[in-house]
């Protein structure tokens, strides 16, 4: 299972840009569940590692299932999106493979993010966000 999470300060959506020597992507933070961790657990730790946010869980936005194939392997995934309101903001990330933190209004953050679920997740919810 994975948990992504929505961090904004009620302006702007922060999401993450990873440039790779064969590819780049804007996501949103997202990361693999650990043993020990709830789902909520999660979210918060790969947000904090991921954006330097701290943040606190406001609401469950959506859960998603896709399969997906690596190395000729099928894989099963459940990623489960959370709301979350900024506490602290720290400059420095605690990962390296993020090249840099970005923010966007929620109108325009629809053109940056690479991934459909990233944007059907958004939309899905978009009222809450507006309303907040």
């Amino acid at each position: 299972m994975k948990a992504w999470a929505v961090a904004w300060d009620w302006k702007n959506i922060f999401i993450v840009y990873r440039k790779r020597w064969d590819s780049e992507d804007f996501s949103l933070p997202k990361g693999h569940q650990e043993n020990w961790e709830t789902l909520e657990e999660t979210a918060l730790r790969e947000t904090q590692e991921e954006t330097g946010i701290l943040g606190e869980i406001l609401w469950k936005i959506d859960s998603i299932n896709y399969s997906y194939i690596e190395d000729w392997i099928s894989y099963d995934c459940e990623v489960h999106f959370y709301a979350l309101k900024i506490i602290k903001r720290e400059k420095k990330t605690a990962i390296d493979d993020v090249t840099e933190v970005l923010s966007y209004p929620l109108d325009k953050v629809y053109n940056q993010l690479s991934y459909k679920t990233d944007k059907q997740v958004l939309k899905k919810r978009e009222k809450e966000f507006l309303n907040k």
